[in-house]
């Protein structure tokens, strides 16, 4: 544990949670350890094998639902016909032949696979699973005629139905399968999705699509190259078979993915809500009022609040735009703990003023028996070397207690208060080399109002930058030290 009393800072932190005070006093905030819990030692989001994809009315990002492995239907086990000998890649690895579709793939011997059906045009589809962590690579296949010609137009066309994603820009020819030109698409973790990535190429009367499935939060290293080794010992009976060649780079999987697109308001203008103006602008303060009703009962939440003045606010939740590795960091549901609120009941709000009169909210508070409870917590904190001049969401009538989470990003220097005892705080020597990297911490905040580091990455790797996302991959654990830095 990392435990440090460098004043300014811990009274800044202090302040960020005021809004916990009332889950503490029920107990129901996990308790201060000698050392904070990993975020990745709770159970991982659902993968894309199993998640309930978003509703296709919310407006956030989010890949198109991957169609259940287990709606299958399990068709006859095909005969093995003569290919091509090729020797196996190593051992531990079998052929897979498939007659009906005249094709060979190997896959690792302690892998299942099933071939199934599925209602979305595919002619074929194998699925091989790992038994450890559940994850899997695909394969499908559709038959070109009545299909666009064009693989790559085809795909910008129905993305969701050829990728199962909504990319950013439009895919373009970038990878090589069997000597033929092939589209790939790797999607990072985010929005209850998992890891996964998918090729796909033409070759004859037939489309192909060869996809890798995360089943874990991190992707399970080892899993990727499993995908790449089964993609370059892929074969077609009656085909020329020719070099295969991805790109690389996305085997690590996620690292801190950035939501950077813009939001509609009510009177449809669009609006970049990192940009707006906070509410409140400094001190104490925020919207508070009365709750009247639910405009949008599902995620993302819409909800009107009325002040004592008389004012109608629109109030809206658009949180987890921030996650790193596949975990949403920016903010936090206290839904277990504290209802969400309902009409006549007392509401505090703080949050981006995008429209007059209407707020995308960063912290909710209800008052209930005269105490204030926390419903929605901001738990990443932008770290700056005048991080003292930041202005945190707080509320005079909430006190400060209990042991909620957090996540510190910033360049390491500024978070030297944190990390080390000494008075004036200096970087551990080790650490110096990334003083002025961007530097992601995580750890509970104590009954005392101070942070106890548990997990500290520096980015080690620039970041891929899209109009709508920005994607930082690489990332080095230094503390604690781990042989799975990546």
């Amino acid at each position: 544990m990392i435990q440090s009393r460098y004043h300014e800072l811990m009274i800044k932190l202090r302040t960020m949670f005021a809004l916990a005070s009332c889950v503490a006093a029920l107990g129901l905030l996990v308790a201060c350890n000698s050392v904070a819990p990993s975020p990745f030692s709770t159970p991982p989001l659902p993968s894309t094998a199993t998640a309930t994809p978003v509703p296709e009315t919310t407006s956030e990002p989010t890949a198109a639902a991957i169609p259940l492995a287990t709606s299958t239907t399990i068709a006859p086990t095909p005969i093995p016909i003569p290919l091509p000998t090729a020797a196996l890649p190593a051992t531990g690895w079998t052929w897979y032949e498939n007659t009906a579709h005249a094709y060979r793939i190997v896959r690792p011997e302690a892998w299942s696979v099933r071939s199934v059906t599925q209602p979305s045009g595919l002619i074929h589809q194998a699925i091989f699973t790992s038994p450890e962590t559940g994850s899997e690579v695909v394969v499908g296949m559709w038959d070109r005629a009545g299909l666009e010609p064009d693989l790559a137009a085809w795909v910008n066309a129905f993305p969701d139905r050829a990728i199962h994603d909504f990319p950013d820009e439009p895919v373009t020819y970038n990878a090589t399968v069997l000597g033929r030109p092939a589209v790939f698409h790797y999607h990072p973790a985010r929005w209850g999705t998992n890891d996964f990535a998918v090729v796909l190429f033409d070759a004859g009367e037939y489309r192909y699509r060869i996809l890798f499935n995360s089943a874990t939060l991190p992707v399970t290293e080892g899993e990727p190259q499993t995908f790449r080794t089964m993609l370059e010992n892929l074969f077609l009976y009656g085909e020329l078979n020719g070099e295969t060649e991805i790109p690389t780079g996305w085997e690590v999987g996620a690292g801190l993915v950035i939501d950077t697109r813009p939001i509609e308001t009510a009177a449809g203008e669009i609006v970049d809500p990192a940009a707006a103006p906070y509410v409140p602008d400094g001190g104490a303060g925020g919207i508070e009022g009365t709750f009247e009703s639910w405009q949008e009962e599902t995620f993302p939440y819409r909800f009107t609040l009325v002040t004592d003045a008389g004012e109608t606010w629109l109030i809206r939740v658009e949180a987890f735009r921030v996650h790193f590795r596949g975990q949403p960091i920016d903010h936090w549901f206290n839904a277990n703990a504290v209802e969400r609120p309902g009409p006549g009941e007392r509401v505090w709000v703080a949050g981006r003023l995008i429209a007059p009169n209407e707020v995308v909210a960063d912290s909710i508070a209800i008052e209930r028996g005269g105490v204030w409870q926390a419903w929605f917590i901001p738990t990443l904190l932008e770290m700056t070397p005048e991080t003292g001049e930041v202005r945190i969401p707080t509320s005079g009538v909430i006190s400060t207690s209990g042991n909620p989470h957090m996540w510190l990003r910033g360049p390491l220097e500024t978070m030297a208060g944190l990390l080390v005892d000494e008075e004036p705080p200096v970087l551990p020597t080790e650490w110096q080399p990334y003083a002025e990297r961007t530097a992601l911490a995580y750890g509970l905040v104590n009954a005392d109002g101070y942070v106890e580091i548990a997990e500290l990455f520096v980015q080690d790797g620039p970041c891929d930058v899209t109009p709508l996302t920005t994607h930082c991959q690489a990332w080095l654990q230094i503390y604690p030290t781990s042989s799975a830095d990546r």
